[in-house]
């Protein structure tokens, strides 16, 4: 596994402090959600935690977080799920390794009709300048 700090994307940089234009994680939020009093406290503790996954050479791909909508706490992935409205009532929560999950739905990955719409693909063409 490469080291978070060589890659472009992710929110290692941001987190360690070294990205402060075009920013998207709110680290005051997510140091309310690890119950961390400081950001030098998440700073570490992330550095900690990527150390760790290096060392345990930690590269493969885990689906609890990587096709997940939210993970936490049971109250938080049913306040997540709610959030959705009528969308959210097809995702079920799960338990899973001490965490709970709201998991995406199969059709946000791809369901795979490749083959089988290919023969009417060129009829469910539109082209923008075609009138």
């Amino acid at each position: 596994m490469q080291h978070p700090q060589d890659g472009v994307y992710g929110g290692y940089h941001e987190i360690q402090g070294n990205k402060c234009r075009n920013t998207i994680i709110n680290l005051k939020a997510l140091m309310n959600a690890l119950e961390m009093d400081s950001i030098e406290t998440l700073r570490t503790v992330h550095q900690e935690w990527i150390d760790k996954a290096l060392q345990e050479d930690v590269s493969e791909r885990n689906s609890i977080w990587s096709e997940s909508v939210a993970v936490g706490s049971e109250a938080f992935a049913l306040t997540t799920q709610a959030a959705f409205g009528v969308k959210g009532r097809n995702r079920d929560v799960t338990n899973g390794d001490d965490v709970y999950v709201l998991k995406e739905t199969e059709a946000s990955y791809g369901a795979g009709f490749g083959v089988k719409n290919r023969s009417i693909a060129l009829n469910n063409t539109h082209y923008w300048d075609a009138s």
